[in-house]
């Protein structure tokens, strides 16, 4: 998990749209929790405004079309074949609990249709992918591919939400440790080639040196976990060569 500025991505047109959607029905929707607040049984609104495909595209955009919590892409498959985005805008506090965060930008977060599944049953206590300090107790172990927790006396009263997020989306699981290794491998093979061929960009080679070039832009288009790519993996590559 990595942190997103989420206020980057919202524009005039979204605010108004959300602003006046929550004038429209914020009394539905505080009926609803309290409702649930106190017992009664009673079903959830219907309304659902908050997908409409400019909202989704902006949010997805935001992620890059990562999902917020597991890292996976949401819009391409395994075999970088161009697919319909399958991500959902997650409500990271659930509808159920506060009548305000519904139609709120800031209680958005991209998430991939399991780990959304996966909320709807944990509900809250998790890290906050849109919040820069809890995603700041998050480090990455290049021993193991995993994401671990920084050992620091500020970060302490967050342990408990990072165990309970790094388990309920099983982001350390050995598939996504293996597709890190993969990947970074990947990327220094293609940066090895773009550095190989800069020099002699002059002399005869920049055609190698465009095909390399594209072949990391097309990568990191398509991959999962394009935030750890561009904030980790690439920087120390980078360094080490």
């Amino acid at each position: 998990m990595h942190f997103v500025d989420t206020q980057k991505c919202k524009t005039d047109e979204i605010e108004k749209y959300l602003s006046d959607k929550n004038e429209k029905y914020k009394k539905v929707w505080k009926k609803y929790v309290d409702d649930k607040k106190n017992g009664v049984i009673t079903k959830q609104p219907t309304d659902n405004q908050w997908n409409k495909p400019f909202i989704k595209e902006a949010l997805s955009d935001c992620f890059f079309n990562n999902c917020g919590y597991c890292g996976k892409s949401t819009i391409y498959d395994e075999t970088g074949e161009q697919i319909r985005n399958e991500g959902d805008v997650d409500h990271f506090i659930p509808k159920s609990k506060d009548e305000k965060k519904v139609y709120s930008w800031d209680n958005y977060v991209w998430s991939c249709p399991i780990c959304n599944g996966r909320l709807k049953v944990a509900k809250l206590g998790f890290l906050n992918p849109t919040v820069k300090n809890d995603c700041d107790c998050i480090d990455f172990s290049f021993k193991n591919f995993e994401y671990c927790f920084k050992k620091e006396e500020k970060y302490k009263n967050l342990k408990n939400k990072f165990k309970k997020t790094i388990n309920t989306f099983s982001i350390n699981n050995i598939n996504f440790k293996q597709k890190r290794k993969v990947l970074l491998e990947e990327l220094e093979f293609y940066i090895e080639d773009i550095e190989r061929y800069q020099p002699l960009k002059d002399y005869g080679k920049e055609k190698e040196y465009n095909e390399a070039l594209s072949k990391l832009e097309r990568k990191l288009q398509i991959t999962d976990f394009k935030l750890l790519a561009e904030r980790i993996f690439i920087p120390k590559l980078k360094t080490h060569h």
